[in-house]
């Protein structure tokens, strides 16, 4: 009988032992804090470390009881809805299991010792995703530069090229336009008073001048992290697409032109 009531003794002391041993808090790293609580976006087309929001850390720090002393004087009705909300939020991120394969669980975070573990990680991983948005931003930059050099210089490789072509194509608008009013072919409006800007005396230098401009303005041009950021400069009449539209134009109301004579 004695050792009867002795076993049961035991057992009612190791009882609640076993039950904290349960709900204790699992052994988590930094890094599955972090992929746990942090969010990842992308910047210029690369991933950002993750890191933990102001927000969520602040609802931590208040579960854990890190901010008792600051709300102390809140009303308690506040206070409640408060963590409650808190609750919330965090649930969506530890019911998540890819998230949390570990197995935390909301009590949890009751814990002082985890909201400071959680504390201490969230502004250092704020730090982490802001250097790395800039530095993504400065790669995206330098690339942008890169690309526009590129462009400029096979501008400039093809210019003569190009402006040898638009002479031509202007000579033969020129020719059917007078063709036509010679023999008293009417053209549409459209036509008639065409004069696209290569056509003009002073395109050719235009374009060069800008050209080069930009070249000099491109060969000095840095990244920049400054509130307007980097500031590409106009490729304006030396744009090869906007170059390669007038071509175009030129050329279908050339053969327009001459499908109208054709007909007449």
């Amino acid at each position: 009988m004695k050792s009867t009531r002795h076993a049961r003794r035991l057992a009612f002391i190791a009882f609640p032992l076993l039950a904290a041993c349960g709900n204790s808090t699992p052994q988590v790293s930094d890094e599955q804090l972090l992929h746990l609580l942090g969010e990842s976006r992308e910047a210029h087309g690369e991933q950002l470390p993750p890191s933990i929001s102001r927000g969520l850390e602040e609802c931590v720090r208040l579960l854990s009881g890190l901010e008792d002393e600051i709300v102390k004087d809140i009303p308690a009705e506040f206070l409640g809805q408060m963590k409650a909300e808190c609750r919330v939020g965090l649930r969506e991120y530890l019911e998540n299991p890819d998230r949390n394969p570990m197995g935390l669980e909301l009590a949890h975070f009751d814990e002082r010792q985890l909201g400071e573990r959680v504390s201490e990680l969230a502004e250092p991983s704020r730090l982490a995703a802001q250097q790395a948005a800039a530095e993504a931003r400065e790669r995206h930059q330098q690339a942008q530069i890169e690309e526009a050099k590129e462009t400029i210089a096979n501008l400039l490789a093809s210019l003569d090229e190009r402006l040898t072509t638009f002479d031509e194509l202007c000579t033969a608008l020129n020719d059917a336009k007078n063709e036509a009013q010679s023999r008293d072919v009417a053209l549409p409006n459209n036509l008639r008073w065409y004069a696209p800007p290569p056509c003009n005396g002073h395109y050719a230098q235009q374009v060069r001048t800008q050209a080069e401009q930009v070249e000099e303005r491109l060969s000095t041009l840095q990244p920049s992290n400054g509130v307007f950021g980097m500031m590409l400069p106009p490729l304006g009449a030396a744009d090869p697409e906007r170059m390669d539209t007038f071509k175009a134009e030129l050329e279908a109301n050339v053969r327009q032109i001459r499908s109208l004579l054709q007909d007449s």
